[in-house]
């Protein structure tokens, strides 16, 4: 996960720096998220509550793509606030 999480920082390098360039306070996260791509395949496995049953079912597509979101340091550079495989 860790090669992807570079893969997509690598890619969305453009979004981050306008993001950075707009001098986003302590804390602030990047929106909307950075979501992507790396071509990596199946990058894990994913849950989610059923809402009718409100029980917890697996994912069952494959989970190809990152999102990672991003939090201000407050000096100029982010922080890796969370990321995770999305379908």
């Amino acid at each position: 996960m860790e090669t992807a999480i570079h893969d997509v920082i690598n890619a969305k390098q453009a979004e981050i720096s306008t993001w950075l360039k707009s001098n986003p306070t302590m804390g602030e996260n990047i929106y909307p998220p950075l979501t992507y791509n790396p071509g990596k395949g199946n990058l894990g496995v994913g849950y989610w509550r059923n809402p009718i049953t409100k029980k917890v079912e697996p994912i069952s597509t494959s989970l190809e793509q990152v999102t990672i979101i991003l939090k201000a340091d407050g000096k100029g550079g982010y922080l890796i606030q969370t990321a995770y495989p999305a379908p």
